[in-house]
Order: C-alpha cells, then structure tokens, then sequence
C-alpha cells in the first residue's frame, strides 16, 4: 500500500507541473497544441496510482489474507523412511 501512496505523490507532483508547463506552452501561439499534449500527459501519470488505489487494493488485501493463514496454518514433518519401517 505504500508503494501506491508514494506512486500518487509522485503522480500528483507531475501532474502539477506538467500543468503549470501546459500552461506557458499553451500561451505560444503555434505551440497551444503541445500544451495540450503535456497536461494530457500528466493525466495519463496519474492512471497507475489510482489503479493501484482503487482496483488492485482488493487483490491485495485477499493476497496478505492468503499470506497471513499459510503462515498460521499447521505443519507436520513426517520422515518417510521410519513411516516405512513401522508399516512393513
């Protein structure tokens, strides 16, 4: 989870400042497209946190759940060759 909140940090920071440069370029008259293309561009940024927010949270959860009782399940080493032994 914390690489989703850290991805969002930085997802946002980008997102700033691919506005505030959107922003200049768009104020260029022959350059008004490209500042377009950069705000769209830290848009797209953003897609992988809110992903791993939104959506991927769930497999996760179930995932450590997973983790959390193989951990705490039982186990029993039995030696194959003295199990042998008693039986025949």
């Amino acid at each position: 989870m914390r690489l989703a909140w850290r991805a969002l940090l930085v997802g946002m920071l980008i997102l700033a400042s691919t506005t505030l440069v959107g922003q200049e370029l768009r104020r260029l008259p022959l350059l008004d497209w490209l500042g377009e293309g950069v705000q769209i561009l830290g848009w797209v940024m953003l897609w992988y946190p809110l992903d791993l927010l939104l959506f991927q949270r769930r497999e996760a959860v179930a995932e450590l759940r997973a983790l959390d009782a193989l951990a705490h399940a039982g186990v029993e080493l039995v030696d194959r060759d003295s199990s042998r032994g008693a039986a025949g």
